[in-house]
């Protein structure tokens, strides 16, 4: 059977970002955290047992221009003007365990779209009946006020 390989290299970041159209929003969000030039495949929220992550993006400006690149993704946008809109990445993941991601996003603002994300994640982790703690869960979160459009993207990018 053949598989893609296992990613060794999670990086988490976010960004947020405005454009005249939802599209362009969403692209220079993307363009924001150094990926503008990849295209982006959404995949489920497993953090392979030996992948180490991380929150450097320094990596990232070596991707090829047009790579395929696979990722976690918490993403709205609006454009109603004077809303907050916020997106989250709630993570775990301690050495040598698979590890795991719950996304959320919401109009609202970026500590409660964090805690939604981690109640989430709380919930995937005591359905595996895994012990955890809540000071080994990280997040990630964007917040931004609506002017025109506006897009809020927080990523978990599997290299």
């Amino acid at each position: 059977m053949t598989l893609l390989p296992l990613p060794e290299k999670i990086i988490i970041c976010g960004a947020g970002a405005e454009g005249n159209t939802k599209l362009n929003a969403f692209d220079n969000a993307l363009a924001g955290m150094g990926i503008g030039d990849c295209n982006i495949i959404t995949v489920s929220s497993i953090i392979p047992q030996n992948a180490v992550v991380t929150r450097d993006i320094t990596e990232l400006k070596d991707i090829p221009s047009g790579s395929l690149l696979p990722v976690v993704m918490a993403k709205i946008t609006s454009q109603s003007m004077g809303k907050i809109i916020s997106s989250s990445l709630a993570y775990w993941k301690i050495e040598k365990q698979t590890g795991y991601i719950a996304e959320h996003h919401e109009i609202c603002k970026k500590k409660q779209c964090e805690e939604m994300a981690k109640q989430k994640l709380h919930e995937m982790l005591k359905n595996r009946r895994i012990d955890f703690r809540d000071s080994e869960i990280m997040s990630v979160s964007i917040q931004h006020e609506v002017k025109k459009c506006v897009c809020t993207l927080c990523v978990a990018i599997y290299l």
